[in-house]
């Protein structure tokens, strides 16, 4: 039962002495939460806390480099003229998918909907 599992989470927190950053352990509230975060803001080769700040466009103007070896930073880069004010996107999704698999894709992972008319 997922309520027990989560029960177990909070224990094991409590045990290593994961605390939130104000010094409180986490509750099951926290635990929740951070799965929550991992789930819509993580992408496949990690979660960023600057990267997770940029929006999905089938069409971006950015690009997300996986970190190289070694490293734990990713880069973005622009891959066009941005303009004062646009916002900054990236595709959550390989581009080579097809608009149906995009579409479900990010429904699954990141629960939006990016419409069934490719643009």
């Amino acid at each position: 039962d997922e309520s027990n599992r989560v029960a177990q989470l909070v224990d094991l927190a409590k045990e290593l002495r994961v605390t939130s950053r104000d010094g409180t352990p986490l509750t099951s509230n926290d635990i929740l939460r951070l799965f929550l975060v991992l789930r819509y803001n993580g992408l496949e080769s990690g979660l960023y806390r600057h990267v997770a700040m940029l929006n999905h466009s089938c069409h971006p103007n950015c690009s997300k480099i996986n970190p190289q070896e070694g490293k734990a930073c990713s880069e973005v880069r622009t891959t066009k003229k941005v303009n004062p004010g646009e916002s900054l996107t990236i595709s959550y999704v390989p581009r080579i998918m097809s608009h149906v698999s995009r579409r479900k894709y990010l429904w699954e992972q990141h629960r939006f909907d990016i419409g069934a008319k490719l643009m």
